[in-house]
């Protein structure tokens, strides 16, 4: 067997986290390949020990809230980390000093689409996505949902809030694919020419994965495109009432 030094080099991964959408089993999959360097954040489980999200979130070069302003957000009271230099010069400079093969982001394409990472992406249907996102961040989901549904705009300076506000319920894969011009659009501001948009951008994944193919031809789809091994396992690494998949 090859040894990881003699492995030709692929294009580390950027998997592109869509909350409640397969996050946990992407990143278990990440793990287990061959030679993987898979950076160690995001939330430990008790029972193996594995990483369950991988999400680089405050450790990445780009911290969202920088890209929330008024009327969406007020200014956060400091900042999630130092400052990393921005944009796609930023993460490749974090990926190399680390030497990643792979790297998830829970939030959107701050700076679109970076030519030395080659990007995943799992997708579900976004009714049944935003049922359990709700169930999993919300003793009272309902009532959540027409808070948010209330508002021209939920959005304040925190992860949580990234992803429970009105991005979530109004388009959210859009708002995530197009970065801060259309995130912080208010509830409704998404329309026909943004969702062109963003298909244009999801065209440009090496793969995008339904959620209930994650099993299937997804794991063929990533063999193929990024040469990982070996086949998804449908996991929830969240407590809650919701139990689907993250």
């Amino acid at each position: 067997m090859a040894s990881c030094a003699a492995s030709p080099p692929r294009r580390p991964v950027f998997f592109l986290h869509v909350s409640s959408a397969g996050g946990s089993s992407l990143c278990a999959l990440a793990q287990s390949q061959p030679c993987a360097r898979v950076p160690s954040c995001g939330v430990r489980g008790t029972d193996d020990g594995l990483n369950k999200n991988c999400n680089l979130q405050c450790a990445h070069p780009w911290d969202w809230r920088q890209h929330c302003t008024a009327p969406a957000c007020a200014p956060p009271a400091k900042p999630c980390r130092p400052p990393y230099k921005p944009g796609c010069a930023g993460l490749s400079r974090y990926v190399r000093r680390r030497n990643l093969s792979f790297v998830a982001s829970e939030t959107l394409l701050a700076h679109g689409l970076c030519p030395e990472f080659a990007y995943v992406a799992v997708v579900r249907d976004p009714v049944a996505r935003l049922q359990s996102q709700l169930e999993r961040m919300s003793a009272t989901p309902n009532h959540r949902l027409h808070a948010m549904m209330a508002r021209p705009r939920v959005f304040n300076a925190s992860e949580t809030t990234s992803l429970m506000g009105t991005a979530a319920v109004d388009n959210y894969l859009t708002r995530l694919l197009l970065g801060p011009s259309a995130f912080f659009l208010p509830l409704r501001g998404i329309n026909a020419s943004h969702a062109l948009a963003a298909s244009r951008v999801l065209a440009r994944f090496a793969a995008v994965i339904p959620l209930e193919d994650l099993g299937g031809a997804g794991a063929r789809l990533l063999q193929q495109k990024v040469g990982w091994r070996g086949c998804p396992r449908r996991t929830n690494a969240h407590s809650g009432a919701a139990g689907g998949a993250n």
